[in-house]
């Protein structure tokens, strides 16, 4: 009668552990789902069940889908340099206008120029063709010295096609160029840490 007593107890306190075990389980089981469930693995404050986009940048504003917000950013620039009659050579004074221009392609590295050389109506038309595709080219090498891309670069000489045949023929000589660049870049989220601007 005690064997059989003691084999029931053995047999409804293996059956308890079980039970509980299988409790335990389940219960770290489902608490392991619920951790995966709400992770937000890119620390961006969506939830990896509704991140539409799973590698935020940190800092960045975003919308309802976890997404960072776009500004797009617009500006030009213009180039305008004159040279001496029957000269290439690019004057220092409008050093800092090229370096000016190549500090905006820096800012927008998907633009490129056109730089438009053209000459005065003195000499013959071949002469000033060359000229001014020389006086282009010239401006091309400063602005690949201050480390534009020359790729994004491209020249094209006008000779006296488009002059004014005025008395004051400088204004004539000359090589200019107009950029308008674009760009998109994240919002960032504003924080404690954030700078102000006044």
């Amino acid at each position: 009668m005690n064997y059989r007593l003691s084999l029931i107890i053995a047999v409804f306190f293996l059956a308890a552990c079980s039970s509980n075990e299988q409790a335990d389980y389940t219960s770290k089981s489902l608490s392991q789902y619920k951790d995966m469930a709400l992770a937000d693995d890119d620390k961006d404050g969506v939830i990896n069940a509704r991140d539409l986009c799973q590698q935020t940048e940190q800092g960045t504003s975003i919308d309802n889908d976890g997404c960072g917000k776009y500004t797009r950013e617009k500006g030009s620039h213009n180039l305008h340099i004159l040279f001496e009659n029957d000269s290439s050579e690019v004057s220092p004074i409008y050093l800092s206008q090229i370096r000016s221009m190549a500090d905006f392609l820096d800012k927008y590295p998907d633009t490129s120029v056109e730089l438009q050389g053209f000459a005065n109506h003195l000499g013959s038309h071949s002469h000033n063709l060359e000229l001014s595709k020389q006086r282009a080219s010239n401006v091309k090498k400063v602005l690949v010295r201050y480390g534009v891309d020359f790729e994004r670069i491209s020249i094209v000489g006008f000779g006296d096609a488009k002059t004014s045949h005025s008395q004051n023929s400088a204004q004539d000589r000359k090589v200019i160029a107009t950029v308008i660049g674009s760009k998109e870049s994240l919002d960032k989220e504003w924080t404690i840490f954030s700078k102000l601007e006044y």
